[in-house]
């Protein structure tokens, strides 16, 4: 089955509280528990999970980590992490802080 024809995937237009609860997926872990699901009940990427949009937003974030080291003649060497970190830096923090917070809450309980 080609991507094109995948079904928009229902994430898109959950609203917050149906994201937070993850109501947006019970038709499909519904159908998954009645029958064994195919590739025809896959959903489509979520727009911000294609990977030209990533891929774009790293080759950005490489380019301006090369040019401030050559404008500082530094190390010819750039850092990859320094360049995750800047393009996905708050949000692994905000996970991890969360998981964290989750992990410590739910061993003392």
């Amino acid at each position: 089955m080609l991507a094109d024809k995948l079904p928009p995937n229902p994430r898109e237009t959950a609203n917050c509280i149906s994201a937070l609860m993850f109501c947006f997926a019970l038709p499909i872990l519904f159908k998954g528990r009645k029958t064994t699901l195919g590739p025809n009940d896959l959903y489509d990427v979520l727009s911000e999970h294609k990977a030209e949009k990533l891929g774009e937003k790293l080759f950005e974030a490489w380019q301006d980590e090369s040019k401030k080291k050559d404008l500082k003649g530094g190390n010819p060497k750039n850092g990859m992490l320094r360049v995750i970190l800047k393009v996905f830096g708050w949000e692994l923090i905000a996970t991890g802080f969360v998981i964290g917070g989750l992990e410590l809450g739910l061993r003392r309980v």
